[in-house]
């Protein structure tokens, strides 16, 4: 989808936004990177820390690492059955529900395990872009849909979408956890970041404000304190 399509997205759109990461975030653990780690060799490991330094794509990281992994369809998906959506986002998914606050998903890592997660508590519905992982004729298929959006070094690049979300809200609020979270961290309104993670360290190096949380129902009392006690 091309950034033009997301303005004209937000006609009629509510007043407030909040875009959640999943890995580590809604997710109680990064699955994409606990399938590395568990279906993956050293040679997975070794491109992973390339896509950490910066020195290739999203798209480029992928392709070499799954050319590495031998899973069935079967055996990952009961492999991602073995995590789960933090408790508290259900409650948190639910507040925004109740104020009219719009959420939307923006995740450097796969559907595949994102919505079969999400469908496990009923959050079908909830809208949300990530890259695609599917299996064709036993065959893992990698696509990134929305890499053209971006740089090119994410499959998802996250800080496009909150520029483009800051044109048509009153506000806007990020959370996230990671490396592919930190384009964005200086463009939120309002940025929250787990606890003692990545993103934190980030902000913190770089002096920008932001909220550390442990669970949703923090991130749902500051909102409510911003958005709604003192009003934007």
């Amino acid at each position: 989808m091309l950034v033009s399509q997301i303005l004209n997205e937000c006609s009629g759109a509510m007043a407030r936004k909040v875009f959640v990461d999943f890995d580590g975030t809604i997710a109680s653990h990064d699955v994409g990177n606990q399938i590395l780690q568990v279906f993956g060799n050293e040679e997975v490991m070794r491109i992973d820390q390339l896509w950490i330094n910066g020195d290739i794509s999203t798209r480029e990281r992928a392709e070499a690492q799954f050319a590495h992994i031998d899973v069935s369809e079967y055996e990952l998906k009961r492999f991602v059955d073995s995590f789960h959506v933090e408790p508290d986002f259900i409650e948190f998914v639910d507040w925004c529900r109740s104020k009219d606050v719009e959420l939307e998903i923006l995740s450097d890592g796969f559907d595949f395990y994102i919505d079969r997660m999400l469908a496990a508590v009923g959050l079908t519905a909830l809208p949300r872009r990530a890259n695609s992982l599917a299996f064709e004729e036993d065959k893992i298929i990698l696509r990134f849909p929305y890499e053209n959006d971006g740089n090119r070094m994410f499959g998802v690049c996250k800080d496009v979408y909150l520029r483009s979300a800051a044109n048509c809200y009153e506000s806007i609020a990020f959370i996230g956890d990671s490396n592919s979270d930190i384009p964005a961290a200086p463009i939120a309104d309002i940025l929250f970041a787990r606890e003692g993670l990545i993103l934190a360290r980030y902000c913190k190096l770089n002096e920008i404000p932001v909220f550390e949380f442990s669970r949703f129902v923090e991130v749902s009392t500051v909102l409510h304190a911003k958005w709604f006690d003192e009003g934007i």
